[in-house]
């Protein structure tokens, strides 16, 4: 985006009130009268873990902390600090658990791309075993994560490019905004709960038409940090890290069928404390 373009993003952008599209009910399109999307789906988990052995991914339990670790040995030097760590994406209802962004490279303080495998934490199920086949593809066929940061540091553009002959081809999907809260700040969950944002947090964001702001926002969730090695070496924890960990502890296991009537269908919000990084960048 030029620098046209960014101004007037800054001024017209609005952060929309919270409340999770995949969280709610009917989101899911699914025809299908099977569990096999839900966080903790029991379809074929045995056969998910296995394949995932098969794509050598390296496995890792959301309630060990330190089993994070490995995500830290590869900050890029021209990553800014603000943007280092392992960040949790939040009431997204989609395998992906954990990313980091530190890893990319960095082109400047500004632009980045990222590997479709390298720090990506997915949950060791049968979507995310599909998922990870999906990635590691894409990965070889010169997909990338590219994000834009504004220059008053506060949004983010995402978009996946494919990348050939190290040039752009084409992009896949829509692009999407993050809103970063630079100074912390706090939402509200629909239950009404306080959701305490540290600094650096985001807001992830889809619009019906990625670059008019006054479009219909039609997914968000979040993208909180939970882990810096040196706060985990102090005995600090973020606050997000807390909620992380109790929601892949929590007692709960999901139906194996679903009601065919996709209207009545809901994704809970609990995490599979079996995961799996895809690479270790």
């Amino acid at each position: 985006m030029n620098r046209e373009g960014w101004e007037g993003w800054e001024v017209r952008a609005k952060v929309p009130t919270y409340d999770p599209h995949g969280l709610r009910a009917g989101f899911i399109g699914s025809c299908c009268c099977l569990n096999w999307y839900g966080l903790r789906s029991p379809i074929a988990e045995p056969l998910a873990r296995r394949c995932g052995s098969c794509m050598c991914v390296h496995p890792v339990r959301m309630d060990r902390l330190h089993d994070l670790s490995p995500l830290m040995d590869s900050v890029h030097p021209n990553c800014p600090r603000e943007y280092q760590g392992v960040y949790w994406l939040r009431d997204l209802t989609q395998p992906s658990s954990l990313i980091t962004l530190h890893d990319a490279d960095w082109v400047s303080s500004t632009l980045g791309y990222k590997s479709l495998t390298d720090n990506w934490v997915k949950a060791s199920t049968c979507a995310g075993t599909l998922s990870t086949f999906a990635f590691l593809t894409g990965d070889k066929l010169g997909g990338k994560l590219k994000f834009q940061i504004s220059p008053n540091r506060k949004w983010i553009l995402f978009s996946y490019p494919f990348i050939c002959c190290g040039n752009e081809v084409f992009e896949l999907g829509t692009r999407h905004w993050a809103y970063v809260f630079v100074n912390g700040g706090v939402l509200y969950s629909p239950s009404g709960d306080t959701i305490n944002m540290q600094r650096g947090d985001m807001i992830r964001l889809d619009f019906e038409t990625w670059n008019d702001p006054s479009s219909e926002v039609t997914y968000m969730y979040l993208i909180q940090r939970i882990y810096l090695e040196d706060a985990a070496q102090e005995g600090n924890k973020f606050e997000a890290t807390r909620e992380l960990q109790r929601r892949a502890t929590v007692e709960g296991t999901e139906q194996f069928w679903m009601s065919c009537d996709r209207r009545q269908n809901t994704i809970q919000s609990h995490l599979c404390n079996n995961q799996h990084i895809v690479r270790v960048a």
